[in-house]
């Protein structure tokens, strides 16, 4: 009877084996005809996604504080900055973060405070911050965050710059941070740019 249970339970799990490689042999499918899309459709899609995705409820609660936050960096929700930023000429900065994450807390108290970083922050972004342990409006899964922190950069247009998955020094992140702002992004890659400051 045992060795009857044995060798049904195998044949039931290599029937669940072939079952899943099946489906992930279609997911496949499905994936690469996805990743046809364009990148600059898709990212425009998520834009327009998390924009129509907050509720009435949402659009009035306040952005997520977070430990280490300058007191002069002004907090927005994503529904305010998206608002404001054709008319401010400014660009909306998305950053995603959680209160259990080493790198966010360090993003928080020695990258976001650098006087450069600030600086540039205040001059020219609209500074979105969304907890990802409490997001009602599920941004996180619209903007596909994989990892905490994430950071997105939307040009004046609203149309995804950048995005930095993880976290980066201050001066990188300043250099960043100026590179979008000032256009060279139009003109030069990233790396170009860090050695033209040299």
């Amino acid at each position: 009877m045992k060795k009857t249970l044995v060798i049904l339970g195998a044949a039931v799990l290599s029937i669940l084996i072939l079952a899943l490689a099946v489906r992930l042999a279609l997911k496949g499918g499905a994936d690469e005809a996805a990743a046809e899309t364009s990148a600059s459709d898709r990212d425009s899609s998520v834009i327009a996604a998390a924009s129509a995705s907050i509720s009435q409820a949402e659009r009035i609660s306040p952005p997520a504080d977070f430990p280490g936050r300058p007191a002069d960096l002004k907090l927005y929700s994503l529904d305010e900055a998206l608002a404001e930023a054709k008319s401010a000429g400014k660009f909306v900065l998305v950053y995603f973060w959680t209160s259990w994450c080493p790198n966010c807390e360090i993003f928080n108290t020695q990258v976001i405070p650098d006087p450069r970083v600030l600086r540039s922050l205040k001059e020219s972004y609209l500074f979105v911050s969304i907890d990802g342990d409490d997001d009602p409006a599920k941004l996180g899964r619209i903007f596909k965050v994989r990892g905490y922190p994430t950071i997105y950069i939307l040009s004046k247009d609203q149309e995804p710059a950048l995005v930095i998955p993880g976290r980066v020094p201050a001066d990188t992140f300043a250099h960043v941070l100026t590179y979008i702002s000032t256009g060279a992004d139009a003109k030069m890659e990233f790396d170009e740019y860090e050695e033209s400051l040299t």
